[in-house]
């Protein structure tokens, strides 16, 4: 079994802690396939070594996808080729993990665990040494390769969630029987995650001596009746993160035997210090009775589906009136998600805003949102990370007003401030907020001559990422700017004209957008790297749509590529490149140094992007160039049956060439 170190490598080095495991999920319990007796060799093959001691501490895990949407259906393997079988029992082998003392998962396993979801697999044996584990832990995304390096540690996930789309017959003790096993074999675990829909069958007794090691709760609170036979008061001692789903209708006026129960289980978690709602119109009884001083971290984000019920804004009233939040004397990170009323309604309340570290505020309709935050904002003194954007309902119709200049709401100083994501127009509230201490910089969109004017009042900045428009005014910069620290740029262009060619920095990763590459883009691109002798080492080129620029300029390609082609990582998305210059970077004469190429081509024909992936792995095999990691062609999609049909198979071919290169490999729309 070929395997990918460079996949994952910080889970290797960590113990099995939290990841979140998402997406999918089987049953393996009724198969014809034994792992013990199947004739695959664990000590001496390339699959872990299983004893009786070892089997202790496993667990299977599964990404058959299919095969949980339709379990008794062989439909995946029949549309993959013959050969797919000949490697089921490996795969199913490579799922027994013997895991170490510290509950590692080697990177090839994961490798594994992608692959089998591609590949199908109705159902497995477990062997006779774990009969007394007959469970799937969680479920596992279906994606490792992006999963893998954006979530650092592990968790169990419990599910206890969405039963009625099991076939009969359902065992409603199943979930339960799962998290008994997941405490029992990963006891020292950092975080249970588990997932409790109030609809289904389970009572205290069962679950309560096993509570006590969870430390974080997602609950979905469709009805609170019985929620107290699920959660008793003091049940969860552990508790240190909540995150609650509610679906709750209004509160009827004489109907207050539904409150106590979730209010009551909170109230005793003593070491609960995140604490994250969403709802839509959340009745404010689930706010009642929280452990307010000790929170940390408070996320609330409400939809409005019953906001315009007469009782519920009233509550919402109260309970700004009451102001709990003044309590919050451990509170460093808050995220408020809502509309307009609701933020008039609580940011008067007397939140610890210069406690504050973290301050998200998504506005989900415009109604002046630049002057309501305005009297909070600059008791922010401790702020580190501000984020403000827009909500689904933000821009619809009404345009936000460009005319609100800096002058009208006047500076604000927040000295420690260092990441700034300002996803809102207009562009100059990005000078209200600037700061000398400023390290990130994300935004909606800002013209050229905004983002110069920035340049020189955050000299620290090391990374930013913003949309740039020309603006009415023609930019006007006296000589040079020079960003010591700018590691990172990232710019949507609306033309070439607002490249900001008067910035100097040491950038590492430069990623460009605009609708087409021109000639006049590509310019400005090679004589910006070249001047700055820029020692790139991710460059991203991508073009929203199709452009045939380089079959009409293929020299001022190869410069291009004769620039960049030191990259290790390089994406050019959306410019074709002509058949000759395509065949230079398959041949390794252009970007031979590079680790992650991604390249597109004119051709809805999968087996177009299949041969080209296959070409690039043999020459550059045949070079002795092995420090290619991943290849992906971008292809056009005309969303026909027989191209998904089409794409499953190239899918597994693909596998195939991940196998004998160790490369991953894939192609997207």
């Amino acid at each position: 079994m070929s395997s990918t170190h460079h996949l994952n490598k910080e889970l290797t080095a960590k113990k099995l802690e939290s990841v979140d495991l998402v997406n999918s999920g089987v049953d393996l319990v009724n198969s014809g396939v034994d792992l013990v007796n199947s004739g695959v060799d664990f000590v001496n093959s390339s699959v872990l070594s299983v004893d009786h001691e070892a089997s202790q501490e496993c667990f299977l895990v599964s990404t058959a996808r299919d095969a949980l949407e339709h379990p008794n259906s062989n439909s995946m393997r029949q549309q993959l080729p013959d050969q797919s079988t000949d490697t089921l029992s490996g795969h199913v082998a490579r799922l027994s993990l013997a895991s170490a003392a510290q509950k590692q998962l080697p990177s090839e396993i994961l490798e594994q665990i992608f692959r089998l979801g591609s590949e199908g697999l109705d159902s497995v044996v477990l062997p006779p040494m774990l009969s007394d584990y007959r469970w799937v832990l969680g479920r596992v995304c279906s994606d490792w390769r992006r999963v893998s390096r954006s979530i650092p540690f592990w968790k169990a996930v419990i599910e206890f969630v969405h039963t009625g789309r099991w076939r009969e017959p359902y065992d409603v003790a199943r979930p339960l029987k799962e998290f008994r096993c997941a405490v029992d074999i990963l006891p020292e675990i950092a975080r249970i995650l588990l997932m409790v829909d109030c609809k289904d069958v389970l009572t205290a007794g069962a679950l309560i001596p096993h509570l006590a090691c969870v430390k974080e709760l997602k609950c979905a609170i469709r009805s609170t009746q019985g929620l107290i036979e699920i959660f008793p008061p003091g049940a969860l001692s552990g508790l240190e993160c909540l995150r609650v789903y509610a679906e709750l209708p209004p509160l009827e006026e004489d109907n207050t035997t539904h409150i106590n129960p979730f209010v009551g289980f909170v109230a005793k978690s003593l070491r609960l210090q995140h604490f994250e709602i969403l709802s839509e119109g959340l009745p404010t009884f689930l706010l009642s009775d929280i452990p307010w001083s000790q929170l940390q971290s408070f996320h609330l984000i409400i939809g409005d589906a019953y906001l315009s019920d007469d009782k519920t804004q009233n509550s919402w009233i109260d309970l700004a009136e009451r102001d709990p939040f003044q309590h919050m004397h451990s509170l460093q990170d808050l995220e408020l998600n809502m509309r307009a009323w609701l933020f008039d309604t609580l940011l008067p309340c007397q939140f610890p805003w210069h406690r504050l570290t973290t301050l998200d505020l998504v506005f989900q309709d415009f109604s002046c949102y630049l002057f309501v935050i305005m009297d909070p904002l600059p008791k922010c003194t401790s702020l580190v990370t501000l984020k403000m954007s827009g909500g689904p309902y933000f821009y619809g119709d009404r345009r936000p007003p460009h005319e609100i200049k800096v002058d009208d709401v006047g500076p604000i100083l927040l000295p420690s401030l260092q990441t700034l994501e300002i996803k809102l127009p207009p562009s100059t509230i990005m000078s209200v907020c600037s700061s000398g201490t400023l390290r990130s910089l994300e935004a909606y969109s800002m013209t050229l001559q905004d983002f110069y004017t920035i340049a020189t009042m955050c000299p620290h900045l090391t990374n930013f990422k913003s949309r740039l428009v020309r603006g009415w005014l023609a930019t006007n910069i006296a000589g040079l700017i020079t960003l010591p620290h700018l590691t990172s740029l990232d710019i949507d262009l609306d033309h070439s004209s607002s490249f900001p060619a008067a910035i100097i920095g040491p950038l590492l990763s430069f990623n460009v957008k605009q609708k087409d590459f021109g000639p006049d883009l590509v310019r400005l691109i090679i004589d910006f790297i070249v001047r700055l002798n820029l020692q790139l080492q991710r460059i991203s080129c991508n073009a929203s749509f199709y452009s045939e620029m380089a079959h009409n300029l293929p020299s001022l390609l190869r410069e291009f590529l004769t620039t960049i082609d030191d990259c290790e990582d390089v994406n050019i998305k959306g410019m074709i490149f002509p058949e000759e210059i395509l065949d230079e970077i398959l041949s390794g004469r252009f970007l031979s140094r590079t680790r992650y190429l991604a390249i597109s081509i004119d051709s809805s024909d999968l087996d177009v992007p299949f041969a080209v992936i296959q070409s690039y792995l043999e020459q550059r095999a045949a070079s002795c160039q092995a420090n290619l990691r991943e290849i992906r062609v971008h292809y056009m999609r005309d969303w026909s049956a027989e191209q998904r049909d089409q794409e499953k198979k190239v899918a597994f071919r693909l596998k195939g060439l991940e196998e004998k290169y160790n490369v991953r490999c894939s192609v997207e729309v």
